[in-house]
């Protein structure tokens, strides 16, 4: 039986090609299956809400985004669904050969806890620039501040045209090598590098997280987001911006993980577009947009 928000995938599919329109694949879905996570029936929610939406795209032919694929191989492996995981992460790597390093040692992973047989795969020829995603260091003293940056961060790239590495594959992959996440600036670029084949890193401070009261309640929330070449160390491009924005729904900070994150997406996922899109400072457009 589907939920309400999965029959509404289905609908703004086949309304989209209906309408003439080119059926696309609402990365807004992406994004609440990893705020799922949070919920309590985590890894099955995020799951079911990335098949419902990747089977009515895949029926009109719609392009499936960056790393969805690849995350939902995951969330069915962690459902001891490894053969379909494994075909879902080969379709990561057949679409998107940005993502072979990171495919690979993901599969390497299953191998060792699982007997199954890899499909064979192509050796990769093209490939376009890559971005991977750290957990964001979180200075604001608000604990829910860090989450709603690691949830909303990859939709906003993705529509700027980048492949962005799977958030929960590249997590997964990057806690069993025995990298400390709770700190990524800490981490050698030569290692993040050589584990998932990324050509760049996303590194997010939030700084500030409060809310504020005018003619009503506001969120000031500042951060700053420092995109780093891994060969070089380079700083491809940098920006710290501010902003305060009015939350989804009324909420106490403090509450559920969960709770507060569907409430305050917002405010995070606006201050990255502002960062983005700004006219003098902005972030270039990727190979695919």
């Amino acid at each position: 039986m589907m939920t309400g928000k999965c029959l509404s995938v289905w609908a703004l599919v086949f309304v989209a090609t209906l309408g003439g329109c080119k059926p696309i694949f609402e990365t807004g879905i992406y994004e609440d299956s990893l705020l799922s996570m949070y919920g309590q029936e985590g890894n099955i929610q995020a799951a079911d809400l990335l098949s419902q939406s990747i089977t009515a795209s895949e029926m009109v032919r719609a392009t499936i985004p960056p790393g969805v694929y690849a995350d939902h191989g995951i969330l069915l492996y962690k459902q001891g669904k490894t053969t379909e995981g494994i075909a879902q992460l080969s379709k990561e790597l057949e679409h998107y050969p940005e993502s072979s390093q990171l495919i690979e040692g993901v599969l390497g992973l299953i191998q060792q806890s699982k007997t199954e047989q890899q499909p064979a795969r192509k050796a990769v020829t093209n490939r376009s620039p890559s971005i991977l995603l750290l957990p964001a260091l979180n200075k604001s003293g608000v604990p829910e501040a860090g989450k709603v940056f690691d949830v909303t961060l990859s939709r906003p790239l993705i529509e700027r045209g980048y492949y962005v590495f799977p958030a929960i594959a590249a997590r997964l992959l990057l806690q069993q090598a025995g990298m400390n996440l709770e700190n990524p600036t800490h981490i050698e670029l030569s290692t993040l590098r050589s584990l998932t084949g990324a050509d760049a890193v996303l590194y997010v401070t939030v700084t500030e997280w409060e809310r504020v009261w005018m003619l009503t309640s506001l969120i000031r929330v500042a951060a700053e987001y420092r995109l780093v070449d891994t060969a070089t160390g380079h700083e491809i491009w940098k920006s710290t911006v501010e902003g305060r924005y009015e939350p989804i729904a009324t909420g106490a900070i403090g509450g559920p993980v969960y709770a507060i994150a569907k409430d305050l997406r917002l405010p995070a996922r606006g201050l990255t577009r502002k960062a983005f899109t700004d006219s003098e400072n902005g972030l270039v457009y990727g190979p695919y947009h």
